[in-house]
């Protein structure tokens, strides 16, 4: 379950490493594929994203259990990938062009995920 004042590790490769969320949007509570707000805490050295910017975040790993028909999945950690606003804003362009480990199958059917999933490699 993801609330305001979250930590969460960010897995792609835009030099950021951790951020808090600030604002979620639609609910209070996020699920997968739930974009929020929200501030960078820890970056590497030397990068573009520096701490105390404000960006926007996609949930792609959950602590929740997820149920489907043929199983269900839970990661240890919440994980999110920083993400940007396409001109028609229709689609969400990651900011990273690599993620650290896969991804949750439930962002394949939701709309504007469509890039987000297609710069992973694995998705479970």
């Amino acid at each position: 379950m993801v609330q305001l004042l979250t930590n969460l590790k960010i897995i792609d490769n835009s030099s950021a490493i951790r951020a808090k969320v600030i604002k979620t949007y639609n609910k209070k509570k996020a699920s997968l594929g739930q974009v929020f707000l929200v501030s960078i805490q820890r970056n590497l050295k030397g990068s573009k994203i520096r701490k105390g910017n404000m960006l926007k975040g996609v949930l792609v790993r959950s602590k929740e259990k997820i149920k489907s028909l043929v199983n269900s999945t839970k990661w240890d950690i919440n994980c999110m990938v920083l993400v940007k606003e396409a001109p028609k804003k229709i689609e969400w362009i990651p900011v990273g062009s690599r993620f650290k480990g896969p991804i949750s199958t439930k962002l394949r059917i939701m709309e504007g995920m469509h890039k987000v999933v297609s710069v992973s490699k694995r998705s479970i």
